[in-house]
């Protein structure tokens, strides 16, 4: 059984994100903008359908660090390969794929019972539609559990916490021993708005973040929360994992519905679900205590990260600049790495970044 049906699915956009339902000859859609449609298509396997055979995604590939402690570089945003690179930073997506960044786009959901039946239908509209650049397929596949929706689940939570004004980021690796929260909150000290996280490199090419204010003296909380599309997954013996960390204020779960709410609230979790097509956060006491030194660690993680995003605002020509202004070669990644970290964001921002938008 799905989570959500395709109207239910609309819904939640129109109720929640001010969006416009939409009826195409592939069935209802809903109309979002740009930077909306680019975060789906990083959190999720949603694909701008720029070509018949596979629509474009960039899901998984605007990662960072290996884990907390910053210490090694994953395959993302940069070459992870011994040589301080963009691989796909929105500098070179815009060069490459313009479309992008500019005008509404047309989200349509689609059940679908398998991969083959998708690839039909996605052919079609390709054929079939002007600009089907600018149409994105959230897929529900009926042959998998529940539909496949966690990363949606994910991507909701995130656009959730963002309108409020908070920082949100997914799949942060605490450590091998202490898990991957599927999704992570924290109180924004960099912006007058909300963001999700990879949001910082978006700079020169979405104008949303306008004003970057860095008031790290406000008091710092953390959130982190586990995503699973059927309320018959229990998650609290994995928060209770998280838990153990010592690095969040909050933890809570993400589910499609309500059904776990009072297990949730007996544990003393929260819990993140959709409710009536209403994005809803039920806040319980949670009995947690971080611990100052792990929490400290988090923010360390969180400073280094929006440094290297806002430092893929550049091109790798202006990057390389970067690198020669700090006698770095392009090679020396751990010494890159550790500039990173004893940089102020502050300076960063004023004296590499904004001076080139």
């Amino acid at each position: 059984m799905i989570a959500f049906t395709v109207d239910e699915i609309i819904n939640i956009f129109v109720k929640n994100f001010n969006c416009k339902s939409l009826k195409t000859n592939y069935g209802n859609a809903v109309q979002i903008d740009c930077q909306d449609a680019f975060n789906l298509n990083v959190l999720t396997e949603t694909g701008y359908l720029n070509n018949e055979i596979l629509p474009l995604n960039i899901f998984n590939q605007f990662k960072l660090f290996n884990d907390v402690s910053c210490k090694r570089l994953d395959a993302g945003i940069f070459n992870n390969q011994g040589k301080i690179e963009f691989s796909n930073s929105p500098y070179n997506l815009n060069k490459k794929y313009p479309f992008i960044f500019n005008g509404k786009k047309i989200l349509i959901p689609l059940i679908v019972n398998n991969e083959v039946q998708y690839k039909k239908i996605t052919s079609d509209i390709y054929r079939n539609e002007k600009n089907p650049e600018n149409i994105l397929i959230l897929k529900i596949d009926k042959s998998k559990k529940d539909g496949g929706i966690e990363n949606f689940l994910e991507y909701l939570t995130c656009s959730y916490f963002r309108k409020l004004g908070f920082i949100t980021s997914t799949q942060f690796n605490i450590s091998h021993a202490e898990g991957i929260p599927d999704v992570i909150i924290s109180s924004n000290f960099i912006s007058n708005k909300g963001f999700i996280l990879f949001e910082l490199c978006l700079l020169r090419t979405f104008n949303y973040i306008e004003n970057l204010n860095f008031s790290e003296n406000d008091k710092f909380n953390t959130k982190a929360g586990e995503a699973k599309s059927s309320s018959s997954i229990d998650v609290i013996e994995r928060l209770n994992k998280y838990k153990k960390s010592n690095m969040f204020d909050d933890l809570f779960a993400i589910y499609p519905n309500k059904n776990n709410l009072e297990k949730l609230k007996n544990n003393f979790f929260n819990i993140f679900y959709v409710d009536k097509n209403n994005l809803t956060y039920s806040n319980n006491i949670f009995e947690g205590y971080p611990d100052c030194s792990k929490k400290n660690s988090f923010k360390n993680w969180l400073l280094n990260s929006a440094k290297l995003y806002l430092l893929a605002n550049l091109s790798n020509e202006e990057l390389i600049i970067f690198l020669d202004k700090n006698k770095i070669n392009v090679n020396e990644v751990n010494k890159f790495l550790l500039l990173i970290n004893k940089t102020n964001i502050k300076n960063l921002y004023n004296d590499h970044i904004r001076s080139n938008n």
